[in-house]
This record gives structure tokens, C-alpha cells and sequence, in this order.
């Protein structure tokens, strides 16, 4: 059948009309080898699905007046990592969470595998993990806290009062015990040997390491889709275009902070997609 065509061993997917799930759905395994099925608690990687929830995180500290979306993140905290280049000093929250910081996806993918600059930050778009770890840095230190306490303020200001059980950046028990098998696009399982970048799902990584499952991620779109958690002023911001990004099958594409925006008339929709080694996330809001 066509799944199977597809390599997909398995999936979760949720839809939600007028703020209520209304169709909730698991096919096929968690663990392909031992036949064990995706259940309703299985647990996948979201991947970059974690830069619009983190976006959403970094609202929270915004509204409580800790962090400044415009000023240099450098006066929070300086980054030795970039300290070679003076132009990092005009890195801004904003222009992180928009992809105009100027930085590399993730540096281990270039010669040298140190961190550096492309273009003048806030001139240009470029997606970048590497822009939102630094800011992820500068949340941990300006709460004073490990990235275990970071993960605790995301559960107490974003998940929680969602009503998100099973959602989080830093994996606990639960999801690794819930947790689906990876496997890649020709339907094999991703062994440890063969993914240099699996250590990472075991931290804080604000671009890419969420966990969670339809159901629960769900909760959070509904959230933002009735205008929970956040002001309106903090909305605004989130929603509002900063980049243009690139040109899909006659569809421009725009990013907010955090979320891309497809110019199609007659709609209001705000995405994102993710991809780890072994898992592939989408969702999509009106």
C-alpha cells in the first residue's frame, strides 16, 4: 500500500478544527524489527519543530522584561566561540529567531567545524541552528540555572500550562521509554554508529531536540491559535514577517520569528518542518 511505498514505518498525526482535535491517528511501528506498533503514547523527535515552540518560550522572557528582542545578546552574554569577530556584537535576539544572524546552520557541517560569520547580521536570511543555541545560552545565564533548570522554567511557562504532558527539550524517562525508532528514508533503522548527531537529543538544543507526539504538540497550536500564554503585543511579534525566504513550486515563502508564512491568498498559515536522522515532523496553522 502506499505507506509502505513511502518507507514509512511509522506515524502520528493529529488534526484540530475550531480549537478541538477532531481526528487522532497512529499507523504502523515504533520498532519495525521487533513488530511493536506506534501507539497513542509513542513518543517521536519533532526535529525543527522545537525553533517555533522555542520562539514562543523566548516570548516569555521578553514579557517579563529579562530579555530585549533588539539588543546585542552579547551584553547578556559574550560567546567565545565568535569572539574572533567583531560583527557578532550586533547579533539581536530578533535576528536570531528570524535567520538573520548571519551564523551557519551548525558549524560541524563546514571545514574547521568552528563557528563563524556569512554576512552582516540583520542583512540577509540564512537558517541557522547555531543562532538559536547562542540565544538558548543567554536564556540559561540570565535565569542563572543549568540547562536541567532550563528545561524546568520550559515546562512551568510553556508546557504545563498548556496542558502538554509528554512535550520536552531534554529527554526524561518517559519519552525514552516511549520513544519510536529512527529510520531513514529507505525504511532502515538508524543505528547509533550510523548518526554522529544523536548525542545532542540528549540536551538542550533549542533549534532541534523537542520531543513529543501529535495529541500533545497539538495543544500547543491550539494554544497560539486562541491566543494563549502570550500578550498580544508578544503575537505581533511572533507572526510578523522579517525574511523572505525562497520560492516553493510558484509559492513565496516568508519567516516570522520562528515560523514560516506561505503567501497564499485567501489564508493565514504558519509552519514549520523538521528533519533529524530518522524522523520527519510537520505542522501547519490557520
Amino acid at each position: 500500500n502506499q505507506k509502505e511505498n513511502l518507507g514509512i514505518p511509522g506515524m502520528s498525526i493529529a488534526f484540530i478544527n475550531k480549537g478541538e482535535v477532531v481526528h487522532h491517528k497512529v499507523l504502523g511501528y515504533a520498532n519495525k524489527e521487533q513488530k511493536l506498533p506506534v501507539r497513542l503514547s509513542t513518543i517521536f523527535e519533532a526535529a525543527s519543530l522545537s525553533k517555533s515552540v522555542f520562539s514562543y518560550f523566548t516570548m516569555k522572557y521578553v514579557e517579563e522584561g529579562k530579555l530585549d528582542l533588539d539588543t546585542p545578546l552579547y551584553t547578556y552574554l559574550p560567546y567565545p566561540d565568535i569572539a574572533h569577530d567583531e560583527r557578532y556584537k550586533k547579533i539581536t535576539a530578533r535576528m536570531v529567531l528570524s535567520h538573520r544572524s548571519g551564523f551557519p546552520n551548525w558549524r560541524e557541517n563546514h571545514p574547521g567545524k568552528q563557528l563563524f560569520i556569512q554576512f552582516e547580521p540583520g542583512t540577509d536570511y540564512f537558517y541557522s541552528g547555531e543562532g538559536y543555541q547562542y540565544l538558548a545560552k543567554v536564556l540559561k545565564h540570565l535565569d542563572k540555572t543549568s540547562w536541567e533548570g532550563l528545561e524546568a522554567r520550559f515546562q512551568t511557562k510553556v508546557a504545563k500550562p498548556l496542558g502538554m504532558d509528554h512535550t520536552v527539550f531534554m529527554q526524561d524517562d518517559y519519552s525514552m521509554s516511549h520513544k519510536a525508532e529512527p529510520y531513514d528514508e529507505a525504511g532502515e533503522w538508524v543505528s547509533p554508529e550510523k548518526d554522529s548527531e544523536r548525542a545532542y537529543r540528549f540536551q538542550f538544543r533549542a533549534p532541534a531536540s523537542i520531543h513529543s507526539e501529535a495529541r500533545d504538540f497539538s495543544k500547543w497550536m491550539i494554544g497560539l491559535m486562541n491566543d494563549q500564554g502570550l500578550t498580544q503585543a508578544s503575537y505581533d511579534e511572533l507572526f510578523k514577517v522579517h525574511s523572505y525566504v525562497d520560492e516553493f513550486e510558484g509559492i513565496k515563502v516568508d519567516y516570522t520569528l520562528g515560523f514560516f508564512k506561505p503567501r497564499i491568498p485567501l489564508t493565514n498559515l504558519y509552519l514549520h518542518g523538521g528533519n533529524n536522522y530518522g524522523f520527519t515532523s510537520y505542522f501547519v496553522l490557520d
